[in-house]
């Protein structure tokens, strides 16, 4: 609801300016001097309900209850603060400035309302933060002058405004277009909480008024460190009068914009989040708490119709120091380590094991395939001796084949050493080196006619050729 202040100037009734208001805001009127050349000893103002108020004091704010007169007799005219409008004080309204021959000069006024919502902003910060306010205000004030002040009892204190250069002032700096602007407010303190308000002033001076209430709330919250991986709990108190609020607990450094995690009707459905209602008190647990759960935390109470009165009441830091974090990585490395090393012994001692059986397997593989070769490995050779008393006789010789200690890598081969007599059956040695099939043999056969021998060994896989060497002895001589 808009209050509408129309000021007129009487000495003709002539209007003087139209002032907008909002309901129960403040506004600022000034009445001035009807004729600048007179001296006025006091000045009274009557409002709409016939109250009459009257200024005798000059150069000083002169508080009046809800009404505030400042006779300003440098700049000839008389300010006229109303706090919190009311429905009563609509309507026709005169400022009648006397002389000392008790002739007086009359200002009117009218003041109209209308139906139009003039916002309402509930800031909560936390010590030592950073923050920003935005005043927004309608098109039709986009000529106007802007300006941000804070509540001193009665008066409010400008900080700011649009036709201010610099822009800064201690902690607070202003930016923004004609139409809005924002407040910055760096390393908040505790004497920065109270009421503030973004106001409008016409560009010759003659009133001001304010549009967008801000309340500032400074919470000192408490900074922990909590052990990682395990659970952590926090208690927040409230005051009574948010009892029958729904509480809630949201994350994140403006609280205006905050994350919202559970509240007592919305429960966290990870269940990572717990939040129980004691007596003005909720307990907030954090189970199995993670790096990631650092930041800012914020206790509230929400009201069921608008979410803009979120009234604020505790709230906590959560950190992880550098050491802290340092020690639980160091424990994830370790215990990494541990389970490789584990692992490399499991893998060593199977190796082990593997190694320690393979021989086995071997030597009873080679016993079976010695025995094999021992009993079927042998050799015929067959001599045939031309005689002139018998013609194609033949003297069968059986050797018998002893396996050699040493075992040539590629070198196979066989000795056979023949009798100078044909008469004689000589046993002899035939010395064989070991081969891969279990059934080895050769035939040789001598003929006294011939020059050469004859050794014929059985077909052989060409990777692993055998050579037979065959020796005849010369005759001995007589």
């Amino acid at each position: 609801m808009l209050l509408i202040l129309i000021i007129f100037s009487l000495t003709g009734c002539e209007a003087e300016s139209e002032v907008r208001a909002c309901h129960h805001r403040w506004a600022q009127i000034t009445c001035k001097y009807p004729k600048t050349n007179n001296t006025y000893q006091y000045i009274d103002v009557v409002l709409s309900n016939e109250k009459t108020v009257q200024s005798s004091k000059k150069d000083v704010w002169d508080n009046r209850g809800r009404l505030c007169l400042y006779h300003d007799t440098k700049n000839k005219n008389l300010k006229v603060a109303i706090k919190n409008l009311r429905e009563r004080e609509f309507g026709e309204y005169k400022c009648i400035f006397f002389q000392r021959s008790n002739s007086s000069d009359i200002q009117e006024g009218k003041l109209e309302t209308e139906h139009e919502n003039c916002p309402r902003t509930f800031l909560s910060v936390y010590r030592t933060a950073n923050t920003t306010i935005t005043c927004d205000y309608p098109d039709v004030y986009e000529p106007h002058i802007k300006f941000f002040c804070k509540k001193n009892h009665f008066h409010c204190e400008d900080i700011l405004s649009t036709k201010s250069s610099p822009k800064s002032k201690g902690t607070f700096t202003l930016t923004g277009s004609s139409r809005a602007f924002n407040i910055s407010i760096s390393h908040v303190t505790s004497q920065d909480a109270g009421d503030y308000w973004c106001g409008v002033e016409s560009n010759d001076g003659s009133y001001r008024f304010s549009h967008t209430y801000v309340h500032l709330k400074v919470i000192d919250i408490k900074t922990l460190t909590p052990t990682i991986g395990q659970n952590f709990t926090y208690q927040c108190k409230y005051n009574q009068d948010a009892s029958s609020l729904t509480k809630f607990i949201c994350k994140g450094e403006d609280s205006t914009v905050c994350k919202q995690l559970v509240t007592t009707t919305e429960p966290d459905l990870k269940q990572r989040f717990i939040m129980k209602e004691n007596n003005e008190s909720i307990t907030i647990t954090v189970r199995e708490v993670t790096a990631n759960d650092s930041g800012i935390y914020w206790c509230g109470a929400r009201h069921k119709h608008n979410q803009t009165h979120d009234d604020f009441f505790d709230g906590f830091n959560l950190t992880f120091s550098v050491t802290h974090l340092h020690e639980h990585e160091n424990f994830v490395f370790m215990l990494i380590v541990c389970i490789a090393f584990l692992l490399l012994m499991v893998v060593t001692v199977l190796i082990l094991i593997y190694k320690r059986l393979s021989p086995l397997k071997d030597t009873a593989s080679e016993a079976t395939t010695q025995n094999i070769k021992e009993d079927n490995i042998y050799e015929e050779i067959e001599e045939h001796f031309q005689s002139p008393g018998s013609e194609n006789a033949t003297n069968t010789v059986y050797l018998t084949v002893d396996h050699p200690t040493n075992h040539p890598a590629s070198l196979h081969y066989s000795t056979i050493n023949f009798p100078i007599s044909s008469d004689i059956a000589a046993a002899e040695t035939l010395i064989l080196t070991p081969s891969s099939s279990a059934c080895k043999y050769s035939t040789v056969k001598h003929s006294r006619s011939l020059t050469t021998l004859t050794a014929t060994h059985p077909p052989r896989p060409p990777q692993e050729p055998l050579y037979s060497k065959v020796n005849k002895l010369k005759p001995k001589q007589k």
